[in-house]
């Protein structure tokens, strides 16, 4: 399935009062998606909370609306102040609508947006099983490169892989992948 196949979407930052629509939009999404979007099952109420966290952070919303609905997101936000000119996305497409190529052109969208505001890399951090959004992240020629200073398992056998063992016993997290994409 392809975008054309759809109406053709509206790409476009969400403004502070459409932040409903966003909750809105992540309640739509199905057990799994969820899952791959936030690393674990979360509730409504994790997601009510979140929304609203969201709103009070520096995070550029960037939706895609179709038929006046939104139907997937990406979240752009500063690593952090210490690396300004880096960035982290995070993608939601809702499940009727995956696989259109909504989620490839909205991270070209925020590509965009993001080299504006003077992020030079953007980093994706994704389940290893999450093969829609490692498909996205390989159509952008985004390469596999592990975060510094972060917790999270590596290529099997890297000195990351190694270090990280125990903490990822102690945080849970056992099958997450980085990608980076330098803009």
């Amino acid at each position: 399935m392809s975008v054309s196949t759809h109406m053709n979407p509206v790409f476009r930052e969400l403004s502070a009062d459409e932040h409903s629509g966003f909750y809105d939009h992540l309640l739509r999404l199905g057990a799994t998606s969820r899952y791959m979007r936030f690393g674990y099952a979360v509730s409504d109420d994790f997601l009510k909370t979140y929304c609203t966290e969201i709103g009070r952070l520096n995070i550029v919303t960037y939706g895609a609306f179709v038929g006046g609905v939104l139907r997937a997101v990406a979240e752009l936000r500063r690593v952090s102040e210490v690396c300004p000119h880096d960035g982290e996305i995070g993608l939601t497409v809702e499940d009727d609508w995956q696989d259109a190529g909504i989620g490839t052109e909205l991270l070209a969208q925020v590509q965009a947006v993001a080299k504006l505001r003077g992020i030079e890399t953007i980093y994706m951090i994704c389940s290893r099983k999450n093969y829609r959004m490692r498909s996205v992240a390989h159509k952008a020629h985004a390469q596999v490169n592990p975060l510094h200073n972060q917790i999270f398992p590596w290529e099997s056998g890297s000195k990351w892989a190694q270090a990280d063992n125990s903490a990822n016993a102690v945080y849970g997290v056992t099958d997450l992948v980085t990608f980076s994409l330098d803009l």
